[in-house]
């Protein structure tokens, strides 16, 4: 009786994890094999337009963003492997919105309509609330804050695990990035927000006020850059959601570059965390130093 070999699935992911896709239907599995013979998604002149404003807008829907981001990748060529790592979704992911983006146009990229009551918690306002502690505390309980706010004790969990926000006992903020980013009071120095992904230079506890922040940057590795030639006395940390990483890794230049800058650490978001809220959050925490130029960036 012959013995047959099943044959290892290649697919990669993030450069150095295998997934192995036979569990995909196989229209899903077909999918990458297709695209790479067919070439670059098709997109008009005013589609581009508009994806581009989803995409770099400093305001909006984060899901609606990836999504966009995901249409425009596989529009300049990118193999479906690369936009999953890059955006930080799943293949499958990648497949069902360049699917509805064929199927519907921009219309698909948004949400079907869904049933039930919206929610009613406002997140900002729990988070902005979080990095200010109350009078003679060093930190909000879930419970005391919920009992502030007028909410439940579960929805300020809620809210708390998907920024990846912890308030500790000793008064500083903890975010749940890679690695962990803990401080009393974060000052936001410099932002961008475009097609190469959003990311924030922070200055975390300062002894004294930053002395301005910077304009507008086209993008991550221009704000490394900047904020070194600003602040570069300062201990600066960067934190990047995973694209902006991921565009920061890809670059040889920017890697020999960083690595000669010992005074500069690099925060990488999870694909989940809210960009506005985690900006939200940095911006509340210097409530008690006096600084409010921070606010254009929210």
């Amino acid at each position: 009786m012959e013995s047959t070999t099943r044959p290892a699935a290649r697919s990669a992911w993030n450069g150095s994890v295998e997934r192995r896709t036979e569990w995909l239907p196989p229209a899903a599995r077909e999918a990458p094999a297709r695209a790479s013979a067919q070439g670059p998604l098709p997109l008009s002149g005013s589609a581009r337009r508009e994806l581009l404003g989803l995409a770099t807008g400093s305001t909006g829907d984060e899901v609606r963003r990836s999504r966009a981001l995901i249409v425009l990748l596989a529009a300049d060529g990118h193999s479906n492997a690369a936009i999953a790592a890059r955006v930080g979704v799943s293949l499958p992911t990648v497949l069902r919105w360049q699917r509805r983006y064929l199927d519907h146009g921009l219309r698909g990229l948004g949400d079907d309509e869904r049933t039930g009551r919206p929610r009613a918690v406002d997140r900002e306002l729990i988070v902005r609330t979080t990095a200010r502690p109350p009078s003679g505390r060093p930190a909000w309980t879930c419970r005391a804050l919920a009992h502030a706010l007028g909410v439940s004790a579960a929805s300020v969990s809620r809210c708390w695990r998907e920024v990846g926000l912890a308030p500790q006992r000793t008064g500083t903020l903890k975010f749940g990035t890679r690695p962990f980013l803990e401080a009393r009071h974060f000052v936001i120095v410099g932002q961008c927000a475009g097609i190469r992904g959003r990311a924030a230079a922070l200055l975390l506890d300062p002894p004294t006020p930053a002395q301005g922040v910077l304009g507008p940057v086209a993008s991550p590795g221009e704000l490394v850059r900047s904020a070194v030639r600003r602040f570069g006395s300062e201990r600066l940390h960067v934190v990047c959601d995973p694209f902006a990483a991921s565009t920061l890794r890809d670059s040889p230049a920017t890697r020999a570059w960083w690595s000669g800058q010992p005074r500069l650490c690099l925060h990488e978001t999870a694909p989940t965390q809210p960009w506005q809220s985690l900006v939200a959050a940095w911006a509340a925490s210097v409530g008690d130093t006096g600084r409010d130029d921070v606010s254009e960036f929210r």
